[in-house]
This record gives C-alpha cells, sequence and structure tokens, in this order.
C-alpha cells in the first residue's frame, strides 16, 4: 500500500469517527415542563453571537429577555461533545444573530461566574435550550416561561390540559424550596424529593401506581447540590436491577440478577474514554475482566471459581 493511500484510510477512519460522535437523530424537547424550569438556575432569551464546534465546543449569547435569575450581558458556554450530553445535537444551524431560548445552570467561582447548559431532569431528549421558531406568538416554549415566571410564588398545583395534577411544591422568588412532586398521569408514575436552596437535594423517589391502587418504587436517585451522584433502578419484585454511581469523571454501573447478586460492573473513565468491565458468577466471584480504550478491547483476563487468574488476552503490538 502507498504511504497516500495509507493517509488517505487514517484520515477517513478519524473523520468516521467524529462523523459518528455528533451524529444525533433526536429533536430538542417538544414542550419544557415545570421541573425544567425548577432545575435550571437562569432561564432568558439571548442572540447567538459565536460559536464553534470541535473536540471542545463554545456558544456564545448576548443575553436580551430573562425570565429567571440575573445573567451577564455577555454569556459563554463550553462544553465536550463525547461527554456532555447538554449539546444541542438536534441544532441544526448555529447562525449569528438568531434568537435563542437557553436553560443554564450558574455557578459562582471566586470572583468569576460560571455557565453551563442544562440537560432536562426528567427526560432523555438532545436539547432543551434551542433557538425561538420563527411565529414567535405561538413558540411552546416562550408561551411556557411566559406562564410559569409569573405562577412561580407561593404554593402552587399545576393542571395539565386534561386538568391532571402534574406538578406541586412550593415557591420563594421564582425559586423551588422544601418538598416538590412531579407526576405523569399518563404514564401514572410520580417523583418527589426535596429542594434546598433551588436544587435538588439529597433521596428523589420515584414510584409507579399499580393496578391495585399500590405505588412501588421503581427508582432512587441521590442528588448532591443539583448533580445525580447514584441512580438506583429496582424490579416489580423490589430487587434492585440497576445500580450507577456518578461523577464528574467516572460512571460506574452495577448490574444485579433477579434473586439480587451481582452480575457485573462496568466503569467507564470519561476524560480518557476507557473502560473496565468485570463479570462475576452466581456466587458473586469474578469471572473475567475486560479492558476497553474507545470501545476496542485491549486485555482481557479469565478466573477459575477460586479467583485465581487461568487465561488472559492482550492485544498485539502492531509494531
Amino acid at each position: 500500500m502507498s504511504i497516500s493511500n495509507h493517509i488517505l484510510i487514517i484520515f477517513l477512519m478519524v473523520w468516521a469517527n467524529i462523523t459518528a460522535l455528533y451524529a444525533c437523530n433526536c429533536e430538542p424537547a417538544a414542550q419544557p415542563e415545570v421541573a425544567d424550569w425548577n432545575d435550571a438556575d437562569v432561564v432568558f432569551t439571548a442572540a447567538l453571537s459565536d460559536h464553534k464546534m470541535g473536540l471542545v465546543g463554545m456558544l456564545k449569547f448576548e443575553s436580551r429577555e430573562k425570565f429567571k435569575g440575573d445573567v451577564e450581558p455577555i454569556i459563554t458556554f463550553y462544553f465536550q461533545p463525547g461527554k456532555d450530553h447538554t449539546l444541542l445535537h438536534a441544532v441544526k444551524d448555529f447562525n449569528p444573530g438568531v434568537e435563542w431560548i437557553v436553560f443554564a445552570r450558574k455557578e459562582v467561582v471566586g470572583d468569576k461566574i460560571h455557565y453551563r447548559l442544562k440537560a432536562s431532569p426528567s427526560r432523555t431528549v438532545c436539547a432543551l435550550s434551542r433557538p425561538i421558531q420563527e411565529d414567535r406568538e405561538k413558540d411552546p416554549y416562550l408561551l411556557f416561561l411566559k406562564s410559569i415566571a409569573q405562577k412561580a410564588n407561593g404554593h402552587q398545583e399545576m393542571y395539565d390540559e386534561n386538568n391532571q395534577l402534574i406538578a406541586e411544591g412550593n415557591y420563594i422568588g421564582q425559586i423551588p424550596v422544601s418538598e416538590w412532586a412531579y407526576h405523569n398521569p399518563e404514564r401514572k408514575t410520580s417523583v418527589s424529593g426535596q429542594y434546598i436552596e433551588g436544587r435538588r437535594e439529597g433521596e428523589w423517589i420515584q414510584r409507579k401506581e399499580l393496578l391495585n391502587g399500590e405505588k412501588q418504587v421503581i427508582r432512587k436517585s441521590i442528588y448532591r447540590n443539583g448533580n445525580p451522584v447514584e441512580i438506583d433502578d429496582y424490579r416489580h419484585t423490589g430487587v434492585i436491577s440497576l445500580k450507577k454511581v456518578l461523577s464528574d469523571s467516572t460512571e460506574v454501573r452495577h448490574y444485579y440478577r433477579y434473586d439480587g447478586t451481582l452480575k457485573s460492573k462496568i466503569t467507564d473513565y470519561l476524560d480518557d474514554n476507557t473502560s473496565h468491565i468485570v463479570n462475576y458468577s452466581e456466587s458473586e466471584a469474578i469471572e473475567e475482566e475486560r479492558y476497553l480504550e474507545a470501545n476496542r478491547l485491549k486485555r482481557q483476563y479469565w478466573y477459575d471459581e477460586t479467583g485465581r487468574r487461568v487465561k488472559e488476552w492482550v492485544e498485539p503490538d502492531e509494531n
């Protein structure tokens, strides 16, 4: 193979990986929810003035109308596309001058203010912030924000178009405080927990209403300063099926069998895109280990019933 062809192949492989990184076939949230408002520190409209996309992305805005909280005249967001789920994958065109609706977190560190795009706390979507629709008067985001900005004070019970309760709790000056509950009448689920200084804190419990009227716990999430640090999912039997332990740099997933014994543990190291996978026997003795880099298997080990390593495989050195 010629050097030029070899370089071309490498380029195509790199380009394919970059394309896959940014590819996304989902859409922004069609309609924000009460939880989206409550879990954002600031909500405002702003004109996009500059942007960059790459291994590190950047969006720079000039703030305009403020619905919740105070923001600076110029706000810049930085993010990592492969790591931050708040990246606006579903937005097709980043055109300077276009006005957006922005949901964000605001952190004050020393004498500096940092902003971070806010994802929805209750749904898996590609985007929450997005450009304002052409028909501004009918934009569902703007209609929602204008309505809730006026209601967000004191005790509130909020209902959907079918007059079914969807959220209840207390505000002090647009900031959620104490106990809150969110209801999904269609799925017959509810989630409740505490807000401290406007952010989720401690245990948040999700329940599902059964046919007999009983409410069964299906998920427990533990928050610290508004960020989930642990998420536990439960089977209908009440036995845990999946435990996630989260940090800024790692995500650890524990998978359990129907009898509650640990089946496998996967640790993803987000900063360097590596993973460690451990599989366990029914007696919870280690059976196998795998080490991956960018989803590529690098090393693998097997163990006997006593935990002694009996076999190994290491990726051959290409040199």
